[in-house]
């Protein structure tokens, strides 16, 4: 599956590219993708289960660095940190209570 979808990524972007149109806006890390997969078949191989390669994900990590920093940039700098965790406190309660 990983690599059809490598190759039908490469595809849809060598078509875009063609037309003249915007290139996709998610921009994923295709090369350290593709070594993961490797990794992953090299290790079926050898009659081993792969890892998931989500445990070693840091994009939840990256998401909610983001979320403060957006909320971060609103606040003053005397009452930054307590500002930052009442604007995200807000927010996921906002979403958690729809």
């Amino acid at each position: 599956s990983g690599s059809y979808f490598l190759k039908s990524y490469l595809k849809m972007a060598s078509m875009a590219l063609l037309n003249q149109q915007p290139l996709f806006v998610f921009k994923p890390k295709l090369h350290y993708f593709h070594h993961i997969l490797i990794e992953m078949k090299l290790v079926i191989e050898k009659g081993g289960c792969p890892v998931n390669p989500l445990a070693f994900s840091c994009s939840v990590a990256e998401y909610l660095i983001g979320r403060a920093s957006r909320f971060s940039r609103r606040v003053a700098s005397q009452t930054c940190e307590k500002r930052v965790l009442q604007r995200y406190l807000a927010a996921v309660h906002a979403v958690w209570s729809a």
